[in-house]
């Protein structure tokens, strides 16, 4: 049986690496972590720009807290203790780090990245929850979860302002799933790779709509970039002439021989076409002759400027 759009959301590497993180009992438990990512929590809030009234409220870009001042803050956690949970070489029975083991990330930069996947995962778990129990198309869960992303980054304005400003690392991997079931079902102008980086771009660009104006809504965030998120998503639109052509040879064959109803058309509805017909026969004209439009002696183009009666 072929899964579903949310039992593939359900199942990525951030979804597995997050479901064993949780339940790991090992060292560098949940808890333990929980406690970093509050005493972080607690060290950027010092760094929420104020709010000046009567002007609009924006989030600068933050340079995130070492891993030393969070160690501190945490009053429990040594800093030794964090560079195990987040350092690429890590104990035998410490839980993984999100980033893996990617020897170009740094620490520093792997607890940043997976605080925000870890802030912002209730945020994704409840837009599953919700397009599962709607049944909801690959259009919608993406449009949803770009407005849910803007409404993380209203809410943990200070974390999604932590350089890099990007969206969560697990938005990337839910893009790709996207892009490829929207590919899957028409032939996009892009490929589903392209498409992917694309989106996860926009995600970006919306979480930087909502830093730059928190008066913004989610919904007022993604629609900056809506138009361009149903382009990626869309295949080509359905060329013009396979249409007329079928619908004007299902209108000669009612004409011929009629419909089990009767006739085709009403007298007033022949007339009518026959007059728009007359029309787009003037336009027909000079397009089937070539670029050059046809004009009379006196300079002015011959039929009428629009079809219809």
């Amino acid at each position: 049986m072929a899964r579903t759009i949310v039992q593939e959301l359900a199942g990525t590497r951030s979804a597995r690496w997050y479901a064993q993180a949780r339940a790991d009992r090992g060292s560098g438990s949940w808890p333990e972590r929980a406690l970093c990512f509050d005493a972080l929590a607690s060290l950027l809030d010092e760094q929420r720009a104020p709010r000046v009234s009567r002007q609009r409220w924006r989030q600068p870009p933050v340079k995130p807290p070492s891993l030393a001042k969070v160690a501190a803050r945490s009053g429990i956690i040594a800093q030794s203790t964090m560079y195990n949970y987040w350092g690429q070489v890590q104990g035998s029975k410490t839980i993984a780090r999100w980033a893996a083991a990617d020897a170009a990330v740094s620490p520093g930069a792997a607890f940043i990245a997976e605080a925000k996947v870890v802030s912002f995962w209730p945020y994704r778990g409840g837009l599953l929850h919700v397009a599962d129990a709607m049944d909801m198309t690959v259009q919608e869960i993406t449009f949803g979860y770009l407005r849910t992303v803007a409404a993380w980054a209203a809410d943990q304005p200070v974390l999604a302002a932590c350089e890099p400003v990007t969206a969560p690392g697990c938005v990337r991997e839910d893009m790709a799933i996207l892009a490829r079931r929207a590919e899957a079902r028409h032939r996009m102008d892009a490929p589903a790779a392209v498409a992917a980086h694309r989106l996860a771009d926009l995600a970006g660009q919306v979480i930087g709509q909502v830093l730059d104006d928190a008066s913004l809504s989610p919904l007022g965030a993604f629609n900056v970039v809506r138009d361009e998120v149903v382009g990626l998503l869309a295949g080509p639109p359905d060329p013009l002439f396979p249409r007329v052509s079928a619908a004007l040879v299902e209108l000669a064959d009612g004409l011929l021989h009629g419909t089990p109803r009767g006739p085709a058309l009403t007298p007033r509805q022949a007339a009518d076409l026959r007059a728009t017909m007359t029309g787009l026969l003037a336009l027909l004209t000079p397009a089937a002759e070539g670029p050059a439009t046809a004009r009379d002696g006196q300079g002015t183009r011959t039929g009428p400027a629009s079809a219809g009666s």
